[in-house]
């Protein structure tokens, strides 16, 4: 089985961390080993691909029988960041592929005043249920609660299925399921960042990641976004099921 481990020896799923840092930003270290236990392989080799996500070369290890390993820091600037490990396996006739995110924020120290709440209402529920099971109350929010209700809710409705509002929406779906070419990737900031301009100019784009699972099934959009009303920074992700 082919699979990431931590120092520790522990399997890795995503990761989410915060690093403290400074104005200037954090050395941001990753330490993890990919290993391939089948036996039943001819030959165990694995190799893996770190992806720092900022814009630099990808960093990529050599074949190694049975495990490879990956340790590296890197100085980042404060700010969110999507860290991809992508592990393979030489299992013929298609290899396996292991993708771990490091979900990273670069503190960088400051203390951040709460400003005035400026916009107040139902959001999307964040637990099990619609509306929430426990109360049966809709959730509500204000600010940053509120924005990330309206990305979400913007993201997921398809062009075409709100009454009367035919353009508002996206082509997310088809674009991640349906077109098989290389600029996926390119094509969903090119829709995200125009649905927003459209119909939710309160929010700027700051980063957009897309991690698929390895059957190709769920797709996850990360999106590192600031609200222009508060000048604050969130993060949220939305999934979409094929």
């Amino acid at each position: 089985m082919l699979t990431v481990k931590d120092i520790d020896g522990v399997s890795l799923t995503d990761v989410e961390r915060t690093v403290a840092g400074s104005d200037a930003g954090a050395a941001v270290a990753i330490n993890v080993t990919v290993a391939e236990d089948d036996a039943s392989l001819s030959a165990m080799y694995v190799s893996a691909t770190l992806d720092w996500n900022d814009g630099s070369e990808l960093v990529t290890t050599g074949a190694a029988a049975g495990e490879v390993g990956i340790n590296l820091s890197k100085f980042l600037l404060p700010g969110f960041y999507v860290i991809t490990i992508t592990a393979r396996n030489y299992r013929a006739p298609l290899h396996d592929v292991v993708v771990v995110k490091y979900l990273i924020t670069v503190d960088s120290g400051k203390l951040s005043s709460n400003p005035p709440r400026i916009v107040y209402g139902p959001i999307l529920p964040r637990d099990t249920g619609s509306p929430r099971v426990d109360t049966w109350q809709f959730d509500t929010g204000s600010d940053l609660l509120i924005l990330e209700s309206w990305v979400k809710m913007l993201l997921l409705t398809s062009k075409g299925e709100r009454i009367m509002e035919p353009s508002y929406g996206t082509g997310l779906r088809r674009i991640l399921f349906e077109l098989d070419i290389r600029a996926v990737d390119t094509l969903v900031h090119e829709e995200i960042v125009g649905a927003f301009a459209a119909h939710l100019p309160a929010v700027k784009v700051e980063r957009i990641d897309v991690a698929r699972d390895a059957h190709r099934r769920d797709v996850t959009v990360y999106l590192a976004l600031v609200s222009r009303l508060t000048q604050q920074a969130f993060q949220t992700n939305v999934v979409f099921v094929k």
